[in-house]
């Protein structure tokens, strides 16, 4: 029988109900007083959050090349897509590329291109994206 389906089957909300009961109420509370416009998928109030945010509002208005450094899962292309949505290229495509999936060797040429013969195997000078 499914869980949830049975006459004496708890209902899928009440089993997590009591383990959240334990959780303090400050650890569930969201702060709702920091919530830019312009990123509405951030959520935060730290000092050093709005000033990512902050940084963020003002490259994307420049045409600077960004690098953006962090570890897995602390936002980053989040941050990228935002400065791309504020950008004034914001109409143009967004690639997203995993480089480290791009053995190092090529990393390079198949980013900023080739010229003709520059190794073994360029027979064609080749544009990069960037």
């Amino acid at each position: 029988m499914a869980a949830g389906t049975g006459a004496h089957a708890e209902p899928e909300v009440d089993r997590f109900r009591k383990p959240l009961k334990a959780v303090p109420d400050r650890v569930l509370e969201i702060d709702q007083d920091f919530r830019v416009d312009n990123f509405p998928e951030f959520v935060g109030g730290s000092t050093r959050l709005k000033r990512v945010l902050e940084d963020t509002e003002t490259v994307a208005l420049t045409d600077a090349t960004v690098l953006i450094l962090g570890e897995t899962g602390t936002g980053k292309e989040l941050i990228a897509r935002a400065i791309h949505r504020m950008s004034p290229r914001r109409d143009f495509p967004f690639v997203t590329l995993n480089c480290a999936a791009i053995p190092t060797g090529l990393l390079e040429s198949e980013l900023f291109g080739y010229e003709r013969g520059a190794f073994i195997g360029a027979w064609s000078q080749k544009n990069g994206p960037l």
